[in-house]
């Protein structure tokens, strides 16, 4: 679908500095050598995992693992859970990642259960992530290329990752990330948005693992943002415009591709939810409203502080890993303020910068004129 008019000068004028007269444009290392470094910190970051073995869910997920160990037909990986239970079983636990589940009897084809083999698949997809990441913030995010290799370092080398990356199981994560920033850089990475391979990558990314179905709604609302001033000009003109339509138009086919792909996976589950315990999810089993409310925004300023902080991390929090707040007294409440305070002044201050940048390009453009 045709690219939409972003009606912003930030991205413009940022890559008009680097085709312009700028001196520092020479100093900036070549794109194929930034992504060759950002691939060689990943894998040099997590080559000690070549030596790990199955571990925690690693054992039922491909140890024990009918789908896995090639003792079912190819075609029970796509009627099977991750963990290779049929889904219409009332012990199933529901979680469908049919790719994941692919790519663990790929490996088995070729190397048996020898987990070496397992851990370096799990590495060289951490270092593509990684790529795709610089690759977003060039072409996206439109940073220079020192800063986009920076973004990439940062991406390749964070301890936070740990668990992804090292743990067998985590490939879901790191292929769901991989078919999300695919995803993205389709719709938003060049001047073409692509959206139905946009579409049929996020569908992947949510074959990797659940949570990839969230790149749909995302790049709808990155969508919104970059067209919001054709949008509100022509909500102002209560008229269409050019642009405001061919959203509309990448809008529908997003929508409707996230229902569809919301009722298959809600078909899938055959009328029945999974099944959790108390100690799976501590706080979702309270019986108090204030508490689950409270914990559950703790959790969320507590994930924050991981990424600025990973001092503290695991393999599984459950079992009463993080303690409820079960009271307004409780001093962690401070974070949450102070995260759920954060967000709303980012957010003011983007939506402000976005004013201002608009208003700058209808200035520009009127002179031109």
């Amino acid at each position: 679908m045709r690219r939409r008019n972003n009606g912003c000068c930030c991205q413009n004028s940022k890559r008009a500095g680097r085709t312009g007269c700028n001196d520092s444009e020479g100093n900036e290392p070549p794109g194929w050598c930034i992504y060759a470094t950002v691939a060689l910190v990943a894998v040099g970051c997590y080559l000690n995992a070549l030596g790990g073995d199955f571990v925690h869910d690693d054992i039922p997920a491909v140890v024990r693992n009918k789908d896995v160990l090639g003792q079912t037909p190819w075609t029970s990986i796509l009627k099977d859970d991750f963990w290779g239970t049929p889904m219409h079983d009332i012990n199933s636990h529901k979680s469908y990642r049919p790719l994941t589940t692919f790519t663990f009897r790929l490996n088995y084809l070729m190397s048996g259960l020898t987990p070496s083999w397992y851990h370096a698949t799990n590495i060289a997809l951490h270092a593509i992530a990684c790529v795709l990441v610089t690759r977003v913030s060039l072409a996206v995010a439109s940073l220079r290329p020192g800063f986009a290799a920076l973004t990439g370092l940062l991406f390749a080398a964070h301890p936070v990752h740990t668990e992804a990356v090292t743990g067998i199981v985590g490939r879901a994560d790191v292929l769901a990330c991989i078919f999300f920033l695919l995803s993205f850089l389709a719709y938003h990475g060049q001047q073409t948005a692509y959206v139905w391979s946009s579409v049929c990558l996020g569908a992947l990314s949510m074959l990797a693992k659940e949570t990839g179905i969230t790149v749909l709604p995302l790049n709808l609302l990155y969508d919104l943002c970059r067209s919001w001033h054709s949008i509100k000009r022509s909500i102002f003109e209560a008229r269409w415009n050019d642009d405001s339509r061919h959203f509309s138009r990448r809008a529908a086919a997003l929508l409707v591709s996230f229902g569809v792909l919301l009722v298959v996976r809600l078909a899938l589950l055959h009328g029945t939810l999974p099944k959790f315990s108390p100690q799976d999810n501590p706080a979702a089993f309270h019986p108090c409203f204030h508490v689950r409310l409270l914990t559950f925004c703790y959790l969320a300023a507590l994930n924050c502080w991981l990424l600025l902080c990973p001092a503290m991390l695991s393999h599984d929090w459950q079992m009463g890993s993080v303690p409820l707040v079960a009271s307004l007294a409780d001093t962690r409440n401070l974070a949450t303020c102070l995260f759920f305070g954060g967000c709303l002044i980012l957010t003011y201050k983007a939506f402000t910068d976005f004013e201002v940048s608009a208003r700058m390009t209808n200035e520009i453009w009127r002179r031109l004129a």
